[in-house]
């Protein structure tokens, strides 16, 4: 059983494996070993022998070819693998199943294609499936990068964006969701669509279109809005159209 973890460059995938190392190498670890990577670093080669383990359209990845519960584990518990880190992972992991015992940090699957670690010991039963009962688990969601509905209990990270309530929000601090975007703008920022009034609070992207006393105005700066920038005080953030 193999699992690649896709990334955008070979740097990136290099800084990632010695970030894992970093964390678990506690285990095992003694002064004077230079190790400084988890896992192997793979960039393609051209070679179509060579590349055969990276999927299509991959080019640069961490191979994880085992389960080390003393290493992989701890960087899901732990949430310091990503979502779009864990999920490629998942194959390592059983299902959830019933009536099991389960206790915290135990990891499993389940039929949404989401991986679960268990947060509050537990004995499973027919109708606490994963994704109803969130209170028991934290949750790396397949597609996490993607537009989705907020839950609670999901570990998100800075530039994902979920719907609540008809909004749309944009996480501005990566962490394990409780609190819904309304309430926690520490944690979210409203993203505003085109012609909607400015307000403060919201995260502004280049050429969103905003009213501001009945004038419209044109981000030329992506930032997050405050009181006292408003459109006409700030001409480096708005354009008037």
């Amino acid at each position: 059983m193999t699992a690649i973890i896709p990334y955008d460059s070979i740097e990136q995938a290099d800084q990632r494996s010695a970030d894992f190392w970093e964390q678990v190498r506690g285990d095992g670890w003694q002064p004077g070993n230079v190790t400084t990577h988890l896992y192997a670093r793979r960039q393609r080669t051209g070679d179509p022998e060579a590349d055969i383990d990276l999927p299509e359209g991959v080019d640069y990845a961490i191979k994880i070819e085992d389960r080390d519960p003393r290493r992989l584990d701890p960087l899901i518990v732990d949430n310091v693998m990503t979502a779009l880190e864990a999920i490629p992972v998942a194959e390592f992991y059983p299902a959830w199943a019933h009536p099991v015992d389960y206790a915290v940090g135990d990891i499993v699957t389940y039929t949404d294609g989401n991986l679960y670690v268990v947060r509050q010991a537990h004995t499973s039963q027919s109708d606490w499936q994963p994704p109803n009962v969130l209170a028991l688990y934290m949750v790396y969601r397949a597609n996490a990068d993607t537009l989705l509905d907020w839950i609670q209990s999901e570990a998100v990270e800075v530039g994902w964006q979920r719907t609540y309530n008809g909004n749309t929000y944009e996480c501005i601090q990566a962490h394990v969701t409780e609190f819904t975007p309304d309430v926690v703008p520490a944690l979210w920022s409203l993203v505003a669509e085109p012609t909607e009034e400015w307000q403060a609070g919201v995260s502004y992207s280049i050429d969103d279109v905003v009213t501001y006393n009945n004038t419209e105005y044109i981000c030329i700066q992506a930032h997050t809005s405050q009181v006292g920038w408003e459109p006409p005080n700030v001409p480096a953030l708005w354009s008037a159209i």
